[in-house]
């Protein structure tokens, strides 16, 4: 009693008390040490009283929007509670920072999800952060299982795809597409009953069977995949979507390729590539046809990609016209389809990473472990690297890293219907962005005949006057830089690398990133574009990865450190240049990334404990997502806080991704049959091909984290070579 009296008063005299400042710095110190419930755990109810009124009566923005934060990182009741009444009460912007703040743990995603359900069906709806809580709350339904499943739970996945609001139902989609991502991670099955549960509750038919084609091809279930893909390539759902019988064209022919039947899946493709082309060419002119345009010109450009791996997998080879021809003609269509984003006022820049990474194509099928299974690995390796290298021999600068066949190819350097297209591309977005720069002056000068100004409509102007003229110089390129001014590289080869690292093929993955990194470093590269500095960073952390497998320490932490350099110099150009942290998040996660693998390295490979930590803590500053929190917990376990690290497990949903590092965290605690468990999941669910179980093997046999699991013949079972 004492004891807990003593530490009430000193709550009292330390941060609550704080939060009375006159000093903006100490209140808000206050608020950054009370968000943690491992280090002020007592008395809970005041202090989500004390946060909620900052939340509601601070005059400082930051300081509101942190208090809103820290009830979320708690995640107590008692600051789930008071959370949960300010996401009603509150309005405008600090709504949604409410809202967001319910992500920060299981129960509070799952608060989100029933104050969506409940605002609807009380009609409040209009009233709540839909496409905020949509996000959040949706999550929490894999958490939870299929116990949660029912159609008055999923209801509202099918209202708000229907709202009138384009924001929500854009919400919606991507809250689906992310807890399929989320269920297939985690086995795959729960995908295909979630879709069931998700059809029961009214959510649209051709989307559902959209959804069990793609799912279907990512577990190996070719039948199920052409069972729902026919329906969409015969167009049935064509009044829903102009585009759903050409994807389901694509899917159709993915599955034949999944069965060996590859020059059926061919013709197929071939099929898709004429639809969606035809569909390209359509003479809409209105700023969402000509979006659509651009998506069926993306689309065509996947068929022929895919029909040129089909030609690979069925015996031919990268330097056949059958694949070089098909690899040009992707190439351009892609430019059209870049040409035709920018026409719809899409300034993006384009890459070629769409052919690599999206449904409906086998290429995603191939890094499917699941679908795989039924394939060869080293074919569907082989097969992608060839496809790598026509690409690299008919658009190099575009494919960094891989060697180009040793064949003459028509290098877009040398193809003027090509190179006219990315003349026309910079054309269109000089226009546009001129367009964009005139209606911000025409609303200046409105508000300066009313007697106000904008400062923030001021600055815009200014940049968009910098981008013109930019734009204005970049038209006037010629050759590489031509090239470079509208398009970015794609980063393929360092997916690529990830797979032969994880294949344990190490020596062939390093060449590969040290073959990009060069590419990267030529000319004046890092000098001109923020995306080579990226890439390049990324290159340096996938090298010191491979080193770190390859018992070389020391040489790994100097690329790690090179990467790391390179985020942190990033971000202070981007802070110089007045930019707001949220502006450059990304590039901070990234290194936070790099930071724990530098810890992963100082622990495991130099056995340095104590700069193993200071590396992880550098990165808990900038990232405290589940992974780090899992992280957190090992490392408190290794420092024999075990209470702290148990607070912080009980903050985490395991998932794949951390199933390796809650085996360790056990470990350390001394539970030794989750920890075993862990392990399992970890070698069962993460690395299905036998390459990758044996690198895993060998890391765990020399991880000092398991070192209590060594005396256990489960472990022995687990760990040895096979």
């Amino acid at each position: 009693m004492l004891l807990q009296l003593f530490m009430l008063v000193a709550l009292t005299e330390g941060p609550l008390e704080d939060l009375n400042s006159s000093k903006v710095d100490v209140r808000g110190a206050a608020i950054e040490a009370l968000s943690s419930a491992l280090d002020h755990p007592q008395p809970a109810d005041e202090i989500a009283a004390a946060l909620a009124r900052i939340a509601l009566g601070e005059d400082e923005l930051e300081l509101r929007r942190a208090s809103l934060r820290a009830l979320g990182r708690r995640g107590d009741e008692a600051c789930l509670d008071s959370l949960t009444q300010l996401v009603s009460a509150l309005s405008g912007a600090e709504q949604g920072v409410a809202a967001r703040a319910l992500a920060e743990t299981p129960k509070g995603r799952a608060r989100a999800w029933e104050l969506l359900a409940s605002g609807l069906q009380e009609g409040a709806g209009g009233e709540l952060p839909l496409d905020d809580l949509m996000r959040v709350g949706s999550s929490s339904l894999a958490e939870r299982g299929p116990g949660a499943w029912t159609s008055a739970a999923l209801s509202p996945f099918a209202r708000l795809l229907q709202s009138p609001g384009s924001s929500t139902s854009q919400a919606t989609l991507f809250a689906v597409d992310s807890l399929l991502d989320v269920l297939l991670q985690s086995g795959g099955d729960g995908a295909l009953s979630f879709l069931e549960a998700l059809s029961e509750a009214g959510y649209r038919a051709d989307l559902i069977v959209e959804h069990r084609a793609e799912v279907s091809l990512l577990l190996g279930k070719a039948e199920v995949a052409l069972a729902a893909a026919r329906p969409l390539s015969q167009g049935a759902f064509l009044k829903e979507d102009v585009a759903s019988q050409a994807r389901g064209q694509g899917y159709l022919a993915t599955a034949y390729f999944l069965q060996g039947e590859y020059e059926r899946a061919r013709a197929a493709f071939l099929i898709q590539r004429d639809l969606a082309d035809a569909l390209s060419r359509r003479s809409w002119s209105g700023r969402t046809e000509l979006a659509l345009r651009g998506v069926a010109a993306q689309l065509a450009a996947k068929a022929e990609t895919s029909a040129a791996l089909c030609w690979l997998a069925g015996g031919g080879r990268a330097a056949d016209l059958e694949v070089l021809g098909a690899v040009q003609r992707a190439h351009a269509l892609a430019l059209r389809a870049h040409l035709l984003s920018a026409q719809s006022d899409q300034l993006t820049f384009s890459s070629l990473d769409f052919l690599f990474g999206e449904h409906p194509a086998p290429w995603r099928v191939l890094e499917s472990a699941s679908a795989a299974a039924r394939l060869d690995p080293r074919d569907a390796l082989r097969w992608r690297l060839e496809l790598l290298a026509a690409f690299a021999t008919v658009a190099p600068l575009e494919l960094p890293g891989v060697t180009p066949l040793g064949v003459e190819g028509q290098q877009t350097v040398r193809d003027e219907a090509r190179l006219g297209l990315i003349r026309e591309v910079l054309r269109v977005r000089t226009e546009r962005l001129r367009q964009r720069l005139a209606r911000s002056e025409q609303r200046l000068r409105q508000a300066l005949m009313r007697g106000g100004a904008d400062e923030e409509l001021e600055e815009d102007i200014e940049r968009l006057v910098r981008e013109v003229g930019n734009a204005r110089f970049q038209e006037g390129l010629d050759g590489e830089d031509l090239i470079y001014a509208a398009r970015r590289p794609s980063s393929v080869a360092l997916d690529l690398a990830a797979t032969l690292r994880e294949e344990g093929r190490g020596a062939e993955a390093q060449r590969l990133l040290e073959s990009f990194l060069k590419e990267m470093e030529a000319g004046s590269l890092l000098q001109t574009y923020v995306w080579a500095i990226q890439l390049a960073a990324r290159a340096e952390s996938s090298i010191g990865s491979c080193l770190c497998d390859e018992g070389e320490p020391v040489e790994a932490e100097r690329y790690f450190l090179r990467a790391a350099g390179r985020l942190e110099d990033l971000e202070a150009h981007f802070e110089s240049r007045g930019l707001s942290p949220a502006a450059y998040r990304d590039i901070t996660s990234m290194r936070a990334g790099v930071l724990i693998s530098l810890a992963v390295n100082a622990n495991v490979r130099l056995k340095d404990t104590e700069r193993a930590l200071e590396f992880f803590e550098r990165a808990y500053e900038l990232r405290q997502d589940a992974f780090a929190t899992v992280l957190l917990a090992c490392y408190r376990a290794r420092s024999g806080k075990e209470r702290e690290a148990r607070a912080a497990l009980a903050r985490v949903v395991p998932e794949p991704g951390l199933y390796y590092n809650l085996a360790c965290t056990h470990a350390l605690l001394g539970d030794t049959q989750r920890a075993l468990s862990f392990l399992e999941l970890e070698l069962s669910v993460n690395h299905t091909t036998r390459g990758a179980r044996e690198r895993q093997r060998a890391w765990a046999r020399d991880d000092p984290d398991l070192r209590s699991l060594r005396s256990e013949a489960r472990f022995e079972e687990l760990t040895s070579p096979r």
